[in-house]
């Protein structure tokens, strides 16, 4: 199809009814005379041929219920695998958490620290 040439643009409506199949009698006339000394035309309804054929065997292709249930269930059994595969984190628990404390000082008997049991008592 000339995209330039008004003829061309004009049957392309007629080359999409003729390939569905879906096209009267003096339209496929005209489509017929153009196709003859067209060949881009010819080359375009071949093309929508062989696609609208294409279309025709997907229609009648069975549908594949069974098949996406079972691709699901597959997909449920890798999905669980993996998840088996990857260490799982346990909750913390409240003996896990560390706790800070402050040090407190050892004070060696007899430093002299403490003297009557006072502290900070100086000699």
């Amino acid at each position: 199809m000339n995209p330039q040439h008004p003829m061309c643009r004009a049957i392309e409506p007629d080359l999409l009814s003729i390939a569905a199949g879906e096209t009267d009698s003096a339209a496929a006339g005209r489509v017929e005379a153009h196709v003859g000394g067209c060949q881009l035309c010819r080359d375009e309804l071949a093309h929508y041929s062989a696609l609208q054929g294409m279309i025709a065997s997907l229609r009648r292709a069975p549908l594949a219920d069974e098949d996406a249930t079972l691709a699901r269930a597959r997909l449920a059994a890798r999905l669980s695998d993996l998840r088996s595969r990857v260490p799982r984190r346990r909750k913390p628990r409240k003996s896990d958490r560390v706790r800070w404390r402050p040090r407190t000082p050892a004070i060696p008997a007899g430093s002299g620290n403490l003297t009557n049991g006072r502290v900070g008592a100086f000699t």
